[in-house]
């Protein structure tokens, strides 16, 4: 049997995981659960020999004062985080590096973890 690179081991996740149906409702949106989608491709990766390498390679913290459309004031963080996604061929040692950017802002803490799952 050919092996396979590791665009070719891509194609073959790609392939076989189709058709996930969002799965949580949240403010507003509908969504397929991080949990959901790693119980999907995680078989499929082991299947082919791959791995995702997940970085935070920088944040940035600015913090945002405003009125709401009501008049209210808000003192909130927004978080920018900049983040390096790794395919690893376990075979071969080949990769593919992705730069990911991803935003959140919320009260305190909480928008570093919406920019993380965004990013997720």
């Amino acid at each position: 049997m050919e092996k396979l690179n590791i665009y070719q081991k891509l194609l073959e996740v790609q392939k076989k995981v189709m058709g996930l149906k969002k799965d949580k409702k949240g403010f507003n949106y509908s969504y397929v659960t991080g949990d959901k989608l790693l119980g999907f491709i995680k078989p499929v990766m082991n299947d082919v020999g791959l791995l995702l390498k997940q970085e935070v390679v920088n944040i940035e913290k600015e913090r945002v004062q405003y009125k709401t459309s009501k008049g209210v004031s808000k003192d909130e963080f927004l978080y920018s985080v900049w983040c390096k996604f790794t395919w690893v061929d376990t075979e071969t040692g080949e990769k593919d590096e992705n730069s990911f950017f991803a935003s959140g802002m919320n009260e305190y803490e909480k928008g570093l973890g919406s920019a993380l799952t965004y990013a997720e």
